[in-house]
């Protein structure tokens, strides 16, 4: 109808460039915003910079409540922390249903709702009924008592995980602990909430910490509130670039145009490794893993070789480093490539191979301007004639680990008695593994860093 209609207007065109015209409106009809949708969105960004300027808090404590991830809120709470906004816990005498504001050592902080406990009931609004119509809570007798009818043994278990009872018992074990003896008194015919004697139960003061409370701070809220297990050793990688979480890679790609970062490397906790097969047969391990901001998954596919036992073996190895570091609790750091969808939202991880974080901080402090690879010819070999053969293969070993970057990447020489060659190109120290162990270059038995300009035979 409308290319008959520009067709027979007066000035109107012929039918083939009336339906050109068409396909063209069509085709940008497909991603052109138009003025209205750019106007609102902007002035919805120019009122919410505004409110994060003025009311930091408040805004913190909004979009805390309206977060619908976990991993975002832990997002989140790192933001409040880079810009001096305390998070506190949750508290049975003064958190409410959402996240609010509150004052604390003089300065206003958030108190945790408890919308941000997983497990919990949606509606928990009668929490802070029952404390108007109540009174505050003075003991865990006092509060179970009063909410066991609202509340199970697992309600209890996640808020004391989260320090709900802070400010009755301090040692989060010893608070669900005697919540537990309290649930189990009232399980019983004509038992209450007291003891066998009729005494309030109270915490066994021989009761310790949790040793994994940072997990069970993670299974409750889904991030880690008080602190990350990856802290410490992110601090070990302050200053560096070279490993990055699974977010900075998925902005760089946004803010370069790319759709692939190859050989990238983050350092991760493993929670669990699951070998699935494609339907073609071929293996792969499925690995989910933490880094500082989020929990995904991690594909790892047994790489093509020319020889499939190496190929298995490989694998197996990478296999095992994986599992050893769930077993320890200890991360890894992760080689992997990065992909971003075409939306921009999705990303996917491959994996590559991993390292202990202790054997990869080993390679970190690079002390020279130049790493020498000290390599042992076969028998009967003349020096020369095997470094000659060893360094194409270094050249596409280290091919991945190009750097543009001066300041931060190192020239790769190969020397072999008193022969030396420099392989062309310099290399990012990021790829421990392969400055190391020089896959398919037989006899490395040495790593050295040297300084500029200097010669160690």
């Amino acid at each position: 109808m409308l290319i008959r209609s520009i067709t027979e207007s007066a000035d109107g065109l012929d039918t083939e460039s009336a339906s050109n015209l068409f396909d063209d409106v069509m085709n940008f009809a497909k991603y052109g915003f138009n003025k209205s949708h750019a106007a609102a969105y902007a002035l919805i960004g120019y009122q919410t910079a505004w409110v994060r300027h003025r009311f930091p808090v408040e805004f913190y404590a909004a979009l805390m409540s309206y977060c619908r991830r976990p991993e975002k809120r832990g997002m989140v709470k790192d933001d409040m922390t880079r810009h001096g906004v305390a998070l506190l816990p949750p508290d049975v005498n003064r958190s409410r249903a959402r996240f609010i504001p509150e004052m604390h050592a003089g300065h206003l902080a958030v108190r945790y709702g408890w919308c941000g406990i997983k497990g919990l009931p949606e509606d928990m609004g009668w929490l802070e009924e029952e404390r108007s119509r109540g009174g505050p809570f003075v003991s865990l007798a006092d509060f179970h008592a009063r909410c066991r009818k609202r509340l199970n043994k697992d309600h209890f278990q996640l808020m004391a995980a989260m320090g709900a009872f802070a400010s009755m018992v301090s040692v989060r074990a010893r608070a669900a602990e005697a919540l537990e003896r309290l649930e189990a008194n009232a399980r019983r015919p004509g038992g209450g909430g007291a003891g066998l004697f009729g005494e309030e139960a109270t915490p066994a003061s021989e009761t310790g910490e949790w040793s994994d409370l940072a997990e069970r701070e993670f299974k409750a809220a889904g991030f880690y509130l008080s602190g990350h297990p990856l802290d410490s050793y992110m601090e070990v990688l302050a200053g560096q670039d070279t490993v990055l979480t699974r977010h900075q890679c998925r902005a760089a790609m946004r803010r370069k145009g790319e759709a692939r970062l190859p050989g990238r490397m983050l350092c991760v906790l493993v929670r669990d490794v699951q070998m699935r097969s494609t339907k073609s047969g071929t293996q792969y391990m499925q690995v989910l893993v933490a880094d500082r901001d989020e929990v995904f998954q991690v594909n790892c596919f047994q790489e093509r070789a020319a020889d499939p036992e190496e190929a298995r073996e490989e694998m197996t190895e990478f296999r095992e480093v994986l599992r050893q570091a769930k077993a320890d609790g200890k991360p890894v750091i992760l080689e992997c490539d990065v992909s971003l969808s075409e939306d921009g939202e999705r990303v996917w991880v491959n994996g590559n191979w991993a390292i202990p974080f202790e054997e990869f901080e080993g390679y970190m402090d690079v002390s020279g301007d130049t790493v020498v690879l000290r390599l042992v010819p076969p028998e009967g070999a003349a020096d020369a004639d095997h470094l000659a053969a060893s360094l194409p293969k270094a050249e596409a070993v280290l091919s991945s680990a190009r750097s543009e970057d001066p300041r931060r990447s190192l020239r790769v020489t190969l020397a072999c008695g008193a022969a030396r060659a420099e392989v062309p190109g310099r290399y990012a120290p990021r790829l421990a593994r392969q400055l190391a162990v020089m896959g398919g270059i037989p006899g490395v038995t040495a790593l050295q860093y040297e300084a500029a300009g200097t010669s160690t035979n």
